[in-house]
């Protein structure tokens, strides 16, 4: 560590040299550096799917916004590729947006809802966080019986309902199937590998309404939504019991169009709900060339809403209600300018609150900023974005627009999630 009186000297003979004064700069810049988290003002964890330069898979991470702090959560439980956790956990290797399954946390913040990639199936494993970030337990969930086997082949993008007993989540029900929704009972999960009955919600076996994806459980348990893809646009909501839903797609409100590209990357979206569950928001068509309208609806399918015509990625409605954070992009074209945009609840008083501009543009594919959500307290946006080469973890603040690159993690960190209600158990 240099002094202010060693750079002054060292200024001397740079001049006797003829060193650049460049070089003088970059070395004040090293010695006042400090670590990029220290400039924010929250705490709390944000676990992440991780794949290190050197490993052939992923790892579920956890960063500690008070100590700094990395922590792998799955390298002590898993040695190789052949026992316990299998593959890849709770990631997917394309790295295209919203292609993430799993990793899910409880409402509690003390489990978490992983995948695992075993020989020939995909099984979620619960595990369970102490408040400073240590594994408690991790548990393999449920023995297969036959006639379920292919409804647990590829689940995936789960959902915890409020009260924690059960959790939703996508697979198929038959061999090449289509997905439908399932509700998989916990009362056992932390516990035991012996889950209760799994109830199935959706029976889709044609492409009307569409294929199901991304869960999203109402804040007061009560409903799920989840979006819908194919040629199809817009969103089911369905009761947990199964015994009401309502489709909002292009075939039953002419506000919705249908789409020419069904495998459009924007589709895989989570509706979001507003906290009093009366009504959530989601991504549909208003034309066949593009999945990018935001819509607003209310939880029985009444006053569908366009609030924004196009343009609109990854919506997540605030902690508080009173505001929508979205991903914006200038084009759909290949190294096109990112913003990460908030807007009021109507779609009026649009904020960029960041810009993003690859640092690379040969080295870019489409969309490189994803995984956009909320921090609990409403104060920061986490996202993640490779547009440097890699996928880092970065925080903006809502109220001033500051942005922080949170990770330098030697690979790709992707699909951030912040640990719910920690706040309230800190000691």
């Amino acid at each position: 560590m240099y002094s202010i009186k060693n750079l002054i000297w060292l200024a001397d003979k740079m001049k006797a040299h003829k060193i650049s004064l460049f070089l003088l700069c970059a070395l004040v810049a090293a010695c006042s550096e400090s670590h990029p988290l220290e400039s924010i003002s929250s705490s709390g964890h944000i676990a992440f799917c991780g794949k290190t330069a050197n490993s052939d898979r992923f790892d579920i991470y956890l960063l500690d916004l008070t100590t700094h702090s990395i922590k792998n959560l799955t390298k002590e439980f898993i040695y190789n590729i052949d026992n316990s956790f299998g593959h890849s956990i709770g990631c997917s290797d394309d790295m295209t947006p919203y292609r993430i399954s799993g990793l899910e946390w409880a409402p509690s913040g003390d489990l978490l809802i992983v995948n695992a990639s075993e020989p020939f199936l995909t099984i979620p494993y619960v595990m369970e966080i102490s408040l400073d970030g240590k594994v408690i337990s991790i548990t393999r969930q449920r023995s297969m019986s036959p006639n379920e086997a292919n409804i647990l082949e590829w689940p995936n993008e789960y959902s915890w309902s409020p009260s924690e007993d059960v959790v939703a989540f996508v697979g198929v029900n038959k061999p090449d199937g289509f997905q439908n929704l399932f509700i998989g009972d916990l009362s056992n999960w932390k516990n035991s590998a012996d889950a209760g009955k799994i109830l199935q919600i959706t029976n889709i076996e044609q492409d009307w309404p569409g294929i199901i994806y991304s869960p999203s459980w109402s804040p007061d348990g009560q409903k799920i939504a989840v979006s819908i893809n194919r040629h199809s646009s817009g969103v089911a909501i369905l009761s947990k019991d199964g015994e009401s839903s309502v489709f909002v797609t292009n075939g039953n409100y002419p506000q919705l169009s249908s789409v020419s590209n069904p495998t459009d990357p924007w589709i895989n979206v989570k509706p979001s709900w507003f906290p009093d569950s009366k009504s959530l928001v989601f991504i549909g068509a208003i034309s066949k060339d593009s999945r990018t309208a935001l819509f607003s609806i209310n939880n029985d399918g009444t006053e569908l809403r366009l609030l924004i015509p196009n343009g609109v990625s990854n919506p997540v409605v605030s902690p508080s209600g009173d505001s929508i954070a979205y991903i914006e992009y200038s084009s759909h074209e290949i190294n096109t300018i990112g913003r990460i945009v908030i807007v009021d609840t109507d779609g009026n008083h649009k904020k960029i609150i960041a810009t993003i501009k690859p640092d690379n543009f040969f080295a870019l594919k489409k969309y490189y900023i994803r995984d956009l959500s909320w921090s609990p307290d409403g104060k920061y946006l986490v996202f993640t974005s490779n547009k440097s080469g890699q996928f880092q973890l970065y925080l903006v603040s809502v109220n001033d627009s500051q942005l922080f690159q949170i990770t330098n993690f030697d690979g790709n960190a992707v699909n951030p999630k912040w640990r719910p209600t920690y706040y309230d158990n800190l000691p």
